[in-house]
């Protein structure tokens, strides 16, 4: 879908313009569609808005959101740069070519960012997810510094630690 969008539009500019449309009727169906359900001392459901029930927490939204837009810049610049990246691991495979050798250490290295979101989704308590959070991220910290540090193949390995380590994020949000 992406790529056909891309190949509609001229810029990419416009190509994240075009990619807003979603997320504003996502949140508007959310908005007005969904209620929010909470369980009665009977166990039955009764609908209720979010002023009804509870204070709005605005400091733990605007922690959430900050560290939601520095995943989203560290996300953009893993996917954008990683195969570049890759290609000065020095990694190579009888008859491919360099491009396609980068490519495949990517896959592999976003392949460990799935087992990375598997074992955050089988680690998630709703109790313990904050502390989880915070764990995830400061645990990838490290390996994102030695990304910038590494030299030959020793990029891959820093790579593939960091790619579990910060997918893991993905299902505890």
């Amino acid at each position: 879908m992406a790529g056909a969008i891309r190949s509609i539009v001229p810029t990419w500019r416009e190509y994240y313009l075009v990619l807003t449309l979603p997320g504003l009727l996502l949140a508007v169906f959310y908005w007005w569609k969904l209620p929010l359900d909470h369980p009665t001392s009977d166990g039955s459901q009764r609908t209720a808005t979010v002023a009804e029930d509870v204070p709005p927490r605005w400091g733990c939204y605007a922690t959430l959101l900050v560290f939601t837009c520095l995943g989203g810049v560290v996300y953009s610049g893993v996917l954008q740069f990683l195969p570049r990246y890759l290609d000065e691991a020095g990694v190579q495979i009888a008859g491919a070519k360099p491009e396609s050798v980068r490519n495949y250490c990517a896959g592999l290295v976003m392949l460990l960012g799935i087992v990375g979101q598997y074992m955050g989704g089988h680690l998630a308590r709703p109790k313990t997810l904050e502390p989880m959070l915070a764990t995830a991220f400061l645990a990838a910290a490290p390996c994102l510094l030695w990304m910038g540090l590494a030299e030959g193949v020793w990029r891959l390995v820093a790579a593939g630690l960091f790619a579990p380590l910060y997918f893991m994020h993905q299902p505890l949000y």
